[in-house]
């Protein structure tokens, strides 16, 4: 099976350098379980291994300094990087992190990104950056929230909610993660350790138009 991430999705000590660039479009992701959910998604997609790679910048907090050192990497200064998406949770992304981000690209020749869009300067190191933050780019939340929306309708996932709303806050913010984990520890097979490695073994519909959006942009990452 096709895997888009290189050398392998495991947290070494020297995990970041360790992750040469070899493809010309590249995916940013928070931590290595969305690793794994943006691999399952691109073989899904069937899009080219040599066209894509995906990376984890190792976590919210880090994301700053990550897109930094990206602009100093010797395959962005050689000019074969040609497009960046930056995903991340939105409920995660707060703070000064939009202000730090929008500072730090800036530096790389792009003035402001909005959410799920993209940002194109000719001539820039990277030609063109976007940013999409889970689930949707506009509600708080994480990749647990745009995964139940993939399986809205299963049997299971509608217990599993039932049964967290009847002993938490309808709207506690951290209610889709208890949801996904009482969703997965109920299905059949392999016991999966997180939303991203669920969607990997297929435990969520990867084709469901839920992601119709995100699948979007990707491909536009893409052209």
């Amino acid at each position: 099976m096709t895997d888009y991430y290189f050398p392998s999705p495991e947290r070494t000590p020297n995990f970041l350098s360790d992750r040469k660039i070899r493809s010309p479009y590249l995916i940013l992701t928070e931590g290595p379980d969305d690793l794994l959910f943006f691999n399952a998604l691109l073989r899904n997609m069937a899009c080219k291994k040599d066209d894509i790679q995906i990376l984890d910048y190792g976590g919210c907090g880090e994301m700053i300094r990550y897109i930094g050192n990206l602009s100093r990497d010797d395959a962005v200064a050689r000019g074969d990087v040609k497009g960046v998406l930056i995903t991340g949770d939105k409920d995660t992304f707060s703070g000064k992190k939009p202000y730090q981000l929008q500072t730090e690209l800036k530096k790389i020749g792009h003035d402001r990104i909005s959410h799920g869009a993209f940002s194109k300067t000719s001539g820039a190191a990277i030609e063109k950056i976007g940013l999409y933050l889970l689930p949707d780019n506009e509600i708080d939340g994480a990749l647990e929230t745009l995964l139940l929306r993939t399986v809205s309708q299963d049997e299971v996932a509608m217990d599993a909610r039932s049964f967290v709303e009847r002993h938490f806050d309808k709207i506690a913010p951290e209610n889709d993660k208890r949801v996904s984990q009482a969703y997965l520890a109920a299905k059949k097979g392999k016991l999966a350790r997180g939303a991203g490695n669920a969607a990997a073994l297929g435990h969520f519909d990867l084709s469901n138009s839920a992601l119709n959006d995100l699948t979007a942009i990707i491909r536009k990452l893409l052209e």
